[in-house]
């Protein structure tokens, strides 16, 4: 028998940009208002006795390959603060959230996401087991491509960016966040979209739910990089080895 050898084309992923030196950055998620959930979820889960509590997810993605990268890092969960009717089959919560994760990055890719998810947990009200989480709808943020750049106000890359060695006062200051909408669906759906559903994601946005937001250029962070994995997303109270609690 003769031998037939058979080459297949693998198409190689599209690489990310990356430069030297890295950047380090720290980002806080504040505040989300009117936060969505189906009333019939919520009605369920209060005829069971089981409660619903809140966090935000956070991922990186990288369009042009189509791929989550790196960690994914899920911050405390806490309970709304207020309820508000919504309309139709949809209750709006205000959730206060006071999220910090911090990671470093060579990638200076703007094709490169910050994704955050957010999350409703339910938990059996009596012994505070987990029993299950509904996706709540997601955002992105842009801060990869931003090795280089002067800290500031960035328009193109959708947010607050301010170095926390030169900018301290405008930490304690309302505006040095910024907000922006959520999205329908999961972000499950950045793996499909084509570039021109992309540009069109503000249409499936919902009407009145925002969430504020800060990202910090935060240089320092730098001095751990022999402790952390590049893009590896953490937060103040997650344990790193070699590093004080």
């Amino acid at each position: 028998w003769g031998s037939r050898r058979i080459q297949l084309a693998v198409a190689e992923p599209k690489p990310k940009q990356r430069g030297d030196p890295p950047a380090a950055f720290a980002m806080t998620l504040r505040k989300v208002e009117n936060w969505p959930i189906h009333r019939e979820l919520l009605n369920r889960v209060e005829a069971d006795g089981h409660k619903l509590e809140f966090s935000a997810q956070v991922s990186f993605f990288h369009r042009p390959s189509r791929s989550f990268f790196g960690s994914t890092w899920e911050g405390r969960s806490v309970k709304a603060e207020k309820m508000e009717p919504g309309e139709n089959s949809i209750v709006k919560m205000s959730v206060t959230l006071n999220d910090l994760v911090f990671w470093y990055t060579y990638i200076d890719d703007k094709n490169t996401l910050a994704v955050i998810e957010l999350v409703a947990t339910e938990f059996d009200g009596a012994q505070q087991i987990k029993l299950a989480q509904y996706a709540c709808g997601w955002t992105f943020l842009k801060p990869f491509g931003q090795i280089g750049c002067i800290a500031g106000n960035s328009t193109e890359t959708q947010g607050a960016y301010v170095d926390v060695r030169n900018d301290r006062a405008d930490l304690h200051s309302d505006e040095s966040y910024s907000s922006t909408h959520i999205f329908k669906r999961t972000p499950r759906v950045l793996a499909f979209l084509s570039d021109a559903e992309f540009a069109q994601l503000d249409e499936t946005a919902f009407e009145d739910t925002r969430i504020q937001y800060r990202v910090l250029q935060h240089q320092r962070l730098l001095q751990a990089r022999h402790l952390i994995y590049e893009n590896e997303l953490v937060g103040p109270s997650d344990i790193v080895a070699g590093m004080r609690p």
